[in-house]
């Protein structure tokens, strides 16, 4: 298996490579390695696997390497606080909805229409939202959905109508309120989801050789969750929140993205 082991987003000096490969050559053969130089810096390729320990040690080694080389990352310790504000699922909300999808298509750098670079992600604004705990029940449900081949109404509704309606009133509320076109979407709806038992349910269903008794379980939690979705869909005012999401394709902004579907 090859393997490549990069470390130019370190910052690494050619002494310090050095370095890492003597204090780590007794857990892979050093004359297979090699080291060159790319536009980012220094990458190392070795022909043979790391193991766990290994790369832990190595890690920390990088580290010390880095905090020697050029003292504390400031700029990384800013944005890991920073991103402490954000929740994973409202960030894959954000990033996969229609609005995100038409910004990033308007910065591109080329002329492969919804093909990004992992860069222009850094470009893409995110709106500071205190509260986004409905995100994680939404995003959870859509996940179990996705991965248990659920009710096609229930994903289509939640996740191509729903959020990316909610996305434009966080993005333009000034514009859609200057239109007479705000509905607050996100709080008209957000106190009818509820929690499912996703975290524990996904794990079985990634396990190879499950258990009689972990199949049970699986079954059981598949049950529980199904009932729970259905409940939510049954009792969200979907009429209501169609005709507030018919209102807001008349604003100037959602009808261009919109019509771009």
């Amino acid at each position: 298996m090859r393997l490549c082991y990069k470390v130019f987003d370190l910052y690494l000096k050619v002494q310090d490579l050095i370095t890492l490969a003597n204090l780590f050559q007794n857990d892979f053969d050093i004359k297979q390695q090699k080291v060159f130089h790319s536009d980012f810096g220094f990458v190392l390729v070795t022909q043979s696997e790391f193991f766990r320990d290994s790369m832990i040690k190595l890690c920390i080694e990088c580290h010390r390497l880095r905090q020697k080389n050029f003292g504390p990352d400031k700029a990384r310790e800013q944005l890991e606080e920073i991103s402490n504000n954000y929740t994973y699922e409202y960030l894959l909300v954000i990033m996969n909805s229609r609005f995100s999808n038409i910004y990033l298509n308007g910065i591109r750098r080329h002329k492969l229409e919804n093909f990004f670079y992992p860069d222009d992600f850094r470009r893409l604004p995110i709106k500071p939202l205190k509260d986004q705990s409905f995100f994680i029940k939404v995003v959870e449900i859509l996940q179990f959905l996705y991965q248990s081949d659920g009710d096609k109404n229930t994903i289509q509704f939640l996740d191509d109508k729903l959020l990316n309606f909610i996305i434009y009133e966080l993005y333009f509320e000034d514009k859609l309120k200057e239109e007479g076109l705000f509905h607050d979407l996100l709080n008209f709806v957000k106190n009818d989801f509820k929690n499912i038992t996703f975290n524990a349910w996904i794990k079985l269903k990634l396990k190879y050789n499950l258990t009689e008794d972990e199949k049970t379980q699986m079954l059981d939690i598949e049950n529980s969750n199904n009932r729970i979705i259905e409940e939510i869909y049954n009792n969200i005012d979907k009429e209501t929140i169609n005709q507030k999401i018919e209102s807001m394709k008349e604003s100037d902004w959602v009808k261009k993205i919109e019509n771009k579907r």
